[in-house]
């Protein structure tokens, strides 16, 4: 469309190779779209749209989303007579996931993790010692 608008609706029809009818019909129907969503007002639909959404507001939602996919995974169980299908439970580890990544953040622990960051030297020293303690621990020979 911006191709369109931009040159003219027979040059987009030849650069894209499409019927000028086509591309004529497209730009017509995304002025009215166009116009449509000009004329609805918005504000009416987010009643939460220019308003303060400060840290308090945020976990209360989170709070809100963490009960529902533990009520989800409730109501699942009861009507799967004690398991959760397969679906439901990956939506459900996606959801829980994500939750608790964005819950993280809104906290701050983020740059706790980062802060903890240690040397990349000292990381190395550290995982050499556990792989020969691992392999002290379960007997496996020496070696690469």
């Amino acid at each position: 469309m911006t191709y369109a608008f931009k040159h003219s609706q027979v040059e987009a029809a030849d650069y894209f190779d499409l019927p000028r009818n086509t591309v004529g019909k497209w730009c017509k129907r995304y002025k009215q779209l166009e116009a449509a969503s000009k004329s609805r007002n918005v504000a009416l639909d987010n009643p939460y749209r220019d308003t303060a959404y400060g840290i308090s507001r945020r976990m209360q939602l989170s709070d809100k989303l963490f009960a529902e996919v533990e009520h989800t995974l409730e109501i699942s169980k009861l009507k799967h007579k004690g398991y959760i299908p397969a679906d439901v439970l990956q939506k459900l580890i996606t959801g829980y996931g994500q939750l608790v990544d964005k819950r993280r953040l809104e906290e701050g622990v983020h740059t706790a993790l980062v802060q903890a960051v240690k040397d990349p030297e000292e990381i190395y020293s550290e995982g050499e010692a556990k792989v020969v303690e691992f392999r002290k621990r379960h007997a496996l020979p020496p070696g690469g």
